[in-house]
């Protein structure tokens, strides 16, 4: 089955402090990829693509051709508090297959991931099979405690849904 799917992250708020933005450094790619970071086992299927920017110079698109693997692609961490409420709104569109998914992912102290199926507590919202045109999604989560740093997850994989 063939995946493809367009990605851009404009916007990055904390919730609980009155929607006050939380600086997502090059939310809409127009530095490439600074801030951003296509982890070794993504399979080259993250890429900029001038032809992926919804608006702006540049954007990301996802190709995941595999059933057996997928993509992962994250931001830098950012700072984060105990028990505020952050959410992530992005558009996205998808070409064809199945789509995205986008995750919030807390970390502790020494990196420790805090977001588990076990604690259910995983913050993830899919690009929907509908968005055959650009989209708004959001995505909410609260820093569970310990969680010192948050970064953004983008993910094509279906059964694997933690990072």
């Amino acid at each position: 089955m063939n995946h493809v799917s367009y990605f851009v992250a404009l916007l990055f708020t904390l919730a609980a402090s009155g929607n006050i933005p939380v600086d997502l450094p090059n939310p809409g790619y127009e530095q490439q990829l600074a801030d951003w970071h296509i982890a070794g086992n993504d399979n080259g299927f993250t890429q900029l693509a001038p032809e992926a920017a919804r608006n702006g110079q540049y954007g990301v698109r996802v190709t995941d051709d595999s059933p057996e693997v997928g993509s992962s692609f994250f931001s830098s961490p950012l700072p984060t508090k105990p028990g505020k409420t952050y959410k992530l709104r992005f558009w996205s569109r998808l070409l064809e297959g199945h789509g995205l998914a986008v995750y919030l992912v807390f970390y502790g102290d020494r990196g420790a991931q805090l977001n588990t199926q076990e604690r259910n507590n995983v913050n993830l919202t899919f690009v929907s099979r509908d968005a055959v045109d650009w989209k708004p999604f959001e995505v909410t989560g609260v820093a569970p405690e310990g969680a010192r740093t948050v970064k953004v997850w983008v993910h094509s994989r279906w059964n694997a849904p933690t990072p």
